[in-house]
């Protein structure tokens, strides 16, 4: 139905007319339902018809000007943190472990986590400006946050088993190669009650309480497990416990076990013996026995080119497993560089000091030695410089037999590996993986913040630390689905990509519920979801009625 302007000579007649389809003929006809009149007549009392016209109909008639937004609160990131997290089953996971508000409120801090991690009251605050996957309101207060942590530990054993099957479902995981490493965290707080004996101050308020946290990821970094032990538990111990629940919870029972210098001693390598597991370690160069051998072994020919900047050799060191040295010549060059600058650096240190000695203005040898170590410790450089005082004359010279054993290591690092079936690339290109743990760590250090942890119970530490975790689950399934589809984009950029969509929710008079819409997506936003495979929704669903 619409308005028709009719020309009749100089006047101009408005007939309002509804298009009706003939039955006979299937064309479409116009029908005249009344004559209005002149048009310069008619105009003046539009607007009164339009109201009147307003009070029959069974549709309200918005004035444009009494239309404005009553909120609009953000929802690109938390749609697509829902798509991931409906897409690994982590859903279906934490419905049928505990109950669907406890998946909710589980979803709810998983999604803070990747998005802008902060403490659990703060995630309470930030919830009030993000919209649900819906686009709803979120109405989850602090308590009821808590709430959902209780119910996941209850339960948590079970939950991390069932994600472990569901990934290897999902992604066809082959979990014979996976890489271990252990970092540090600290839960701070009075009163913390948990099964770790606390330090005290002198005072007797509790200080900060370390803990072990170890992360298991497949080569392409999803993580498998995690386990987290008291700072004072014995590295074997503590290793053994972890692979022994390897083998029982997550049915790993032969496992090659990738780490890095931090995680290698003589109580690990028992403990990986005593489970059965083999093993891909490096060595620590400049303190290993079975490091310092092996170089006495290399071979000037037996080098194996892998690419151009990668050679191999295996060496047989006795009493010791496989020795594998790799060596990269542009990590040869940096490393040379940054001696030769290090050793620069300390003659700088030590001309200021040398010239204080000659000028009277150190009071003893002592005084001398510890403000040269210090000067040589804060710039790295101590160990290139021999300092002494000897018949009252300060001495500082280069420490040349160690610069010496310095450059036979430029470029060069130093496999163990006790599996007999990886040829010496294969160990190498393993060990060179491992970038994927230490990725892990550092995206769980920096942005899903898994430190400091400022809860005061075991459950609620281990429940915030299993959230963190698959956070960061989300975020490498985000990277991994962006790198299968060639997309421009890392996972940071994708969410920040999304950032600009919107819930705006309007408050229309005569309507008895709120409407919903999302903003228009921008260019960007539709290019990341689109080489997700994923649909941004063209409309939301109409809010309850209060």
């Amino acid at each position: 139905m619409y308005l028709r302007r009719v020309v009749r000579g100089e006047r101009v007649y408005l007939d309002l007319v509804e298009g009706h389809r003939d039955p006979r003929s299937g064309k479409v006809r116009q029908r005249v339902l009344g004559h209005l009149g002149r048009e310069e007549q008619v105009r003046p009392h539009l607007p009164a018809l339009i109201q009147a016209l307003q009070k029959l109909a069974a549709t309200t008639l918005l004035d444009p000007s009494a239309v404005a937004p009553d909120s609009a609160i953000d929802y690109g990131g938390m749609w697509l943190c829902w798509e991931l997290w409906q897409e690994l089953g982590l859903g279906r996971v934490l419905t049928e472990a505990t109950d669907r508000e406890t998946a909710e409120r589980c979803f709810a801090l998983v999604a803070n986590r990747v998005l802008a991690p902060r403490s659990k009251l703060a995630t309470h605050r930030w919830l009030e400006r993000v919209a649900r996957p819906d686009g709803g309101s979120w109405e989850l207060p602090y308590v009821q946050l808590l709430r959902g942590m209780d119910a996941l530990a209850k339960v948590q054993p079970q939950v991390e088993e069932a994600v472990y099957w569901q990934l290897m479902d999902l992604l066809r995981c082959d979990p014979t190669l996976v890489f271990i490493d252990l970092t540090t965290i600290y839960a701070e707080g009075e009163g913390v009650e948990a099964i770790w004996q606390y330090g005290h101050s002198k005072d007797g308020k509790s200080q900060n309480k370390q803990l072990l946290l170890a992360l298991v990821v497949t080569p392409d970094g999803y993580p498998l497990a995690h386990f987290l032990f008291a700072g004072n538990r014995a590295e074997k111990v503590a290793m053994l416990e972890m692979l022994q629940q390897l083998r029982h919870r997550f049915g790993l029972k032969r496992c090659v076990v990738v780490g890095d210098r931090g995680l290698i001693s003589a109580a690990v390598l028992q403990a990986l013996d005593e489970a059965g597991y083999d093993h891909i370690l490096a060595l620590r160069a400049r303190q290993s026995k079975t490091a310092t051998a092996a170089l006495e072994q290399e071979d000037r020919s037996g080098w194996t080119e892998v690419d151009e900047h990668l050679w191999v050799q295996e060496v047989a060191v006795p009493d010791a497993p496989r020795v594998v040295l790799a060596f990269n010549p542009q990590k040869q060059v940096e490393d040379r560089r940054w001696r030769e600058r290090k050793v620069e650096q300390g003659w700088g240190a030590m001309e200021g000091l040398l010239d204080r000695w000659q000028q009277g203005r150190i009071s003893s040898d002592q005084v001398a030695i510890r403000d040269a170590t210090r000067a040589l410790v804060q710039i790295d450089a101590h160990r290139f410089f021999h300092v002494q005082v000897r018949g009252g004359v300060l001495s500082v010279e280069e420490n040349q037999e160690h610069l010496e054993r310095e450059a036979r290591l430029d470029g060069v690092f130093i496999l163990q590996s006790s599996a007999q079936d990886f040829d010496p690339q294969a160990i190498v290109t393993a060990y060179k993986q491992l970038l994927w743990v230490e990725r892990a760590f550092r995206t769980l250090k920096s942005f899903l913040r898994v430190r400091p942890v400022y809860h005061f119970t075991e459950r609620r530490i281990r429940a915030h630390i299993f959230l963190c975790v698959l956070g960061y689950l989300m975020e490498n399934h985000l990277r991994q689905r962006l790198l299968q589809a060639g997309a421009p984009y890392s996972a940071r950029a994708a969410l920040e990509a999304l950032e600009p969509l919107r819930v705006v929710t309007y408050d229309l008079p005569g309507i008895p519920v709120p409407i919903r819409a999302c903003t228009r997506p921008t260019p960007e936003a539709l290019a990341v979801a689109s080489a997700l495979g994923y649909t941004l929704p063209a409309r939301l669903p109409l809010a309850a009625v209060a």
